[in-house]
């Protein structure tokens, strides 16, 4: 006999179907689950800072503080950065330039 965990707040509703009630197909369940929602909430963060959103506005909804959801939702891009970096023969100065210009070109769009 399966299960199912359901939570709704606001427009998300999750649902997780356990199967048999074996221990190791609902561990299996739910780290396919987790795996997921950590998608979901690294996607939503992402959109979240396109809309220009603050780093505490993000910490506070995940329930952590704004150094913390910066941390959490960083160390991707921070490991991109660095591969990227290492594949284009930059020096870290001359990829913090690119990143500078970058930024400052967001900004710019942003404004008008």
């Amino acid at each position: 006999m399966g299960s199912q965990l359901s939570a709704t707040r606001s427009d998300v509703t999750v649902v997780v179907a356990l199967g048999p009630d074996d221990p190791i197909d609902r561990l299996r369940a739910l780290r396919a689950a987790d795996k997921e929602m950590a998608n979901r909430l690294a996607e939503a963060v992402g959109q979240a800072r396109q809309a220009g959103r603050s780093w505490a506005e993000i910490g506070d909804a995940l329930g952590v503080s704004r150094q913390a959801s910066w941390k959490l939702y960083n160390s991707g891009l921070r490991s991109a950065i660095a591969k990227t970096r290492t594949e284009a023969g930059l020096t870290e100065e001359e990829a913090q330039a690119v990143a500078d210009e970058e930024l400052r070109a967001v900004r710019s769009r942003r404004r008008r």
